[in-house]
């Protein structure tokens, strides 16, 4: 039983690291990725803000990255958010999941936050767009962000 769920795992694992390198070998030197974020948060159904931001990315191997982020919410909401994610990429799916801090501007100061999020990349005229929908738990609470990423790939 073990063998068959070794060989099983391993067989999903191959799998998707062929998956991962199908349209992406003519751009296996691309590694980096900036990207800017416009998007809207949502907090307790009933505050929602505008979400601007921007991230950087770096491929550690063709189904892994790691990457930082900040974005600002404007509107009914009003703090700031830095991310640290980690991505696992299976073909143009991406998902991820980090560490962050949320700094309210107020006196409410700086809170940890976990980040999990899913995006889909793909190419258009040399840029990448990435609709993404990430949730933060932060304190307790879930707050919900869709939006798109813009972004190069060096």
């Amino acid at each position: 039983m073990l063998s068959l769920l070794l060989f099983s795992v391993s067989s999903i694992c191959f799998a998707a690291e062929e998956s991962s390198h199908n349209g992406h070998d003519e751009a296996e030197h691309e590694k980096n990725r900036v990207a800017g974020f416009i998007g809207i948060t949502d907090e307790n159904r009933r505050e929602r803000a505008l979400t601007l931001g921007v991230d950087y990315s770096r491929a550690l191997s063709p189904s892994f990255s790691i990457g930082v982020g900040i974005e600002r919410a404007l509107g009914d909401l009003d703090f700031t958010v830095l991310t640290v994610p980690i991505a696992y990429h299976l073909g143009e799916w991406a998902f991820f999941a980090g560490p962050g801090w949320e700094n309210v501007d107020d006196e409410e100061g700086t809170e940890n936050l976990i980040r999990v999020g899913i995006e889909y990349g793909f190419e258009m005229d040399g840029y990448e767009i990435a609709p993404a929908f990430m949730m933060d738990f932060i304190d307790g609470e879930v707050v919900l962000i869709l939006g798109v990423a813009i972004g190069l790939r060096f």
